[in-house]
């Protein structure tokens, strides 16, 4: 969410004011992604890793 935060470029296209990230809810996903589908699993891997997922 800090990245989010930053990004005044993301904040601006998806019309988030800074009233509306104050009354905001962060939620993290604790199942250390368990439940997540492998292949969608892996996307996002390849995707934190700066890879894209047809890269591997």
């Amino acid at each position: 969410m800090v990245e989010v935060i930053r990004s005044s470029d993301y904040l601006d296209r998806m019309g988030l004011t800074d009233q509306q990230l104050h009354n905001a809810t962060h939620l993290a996903w604790g199942t250390g992604g368990r439940m997540v589908p492998d292949d969608e699993f892996d996307g996002c891997l390849a995707k934190g890793r700066g890879q894209k997922s047809s890269d591997r």
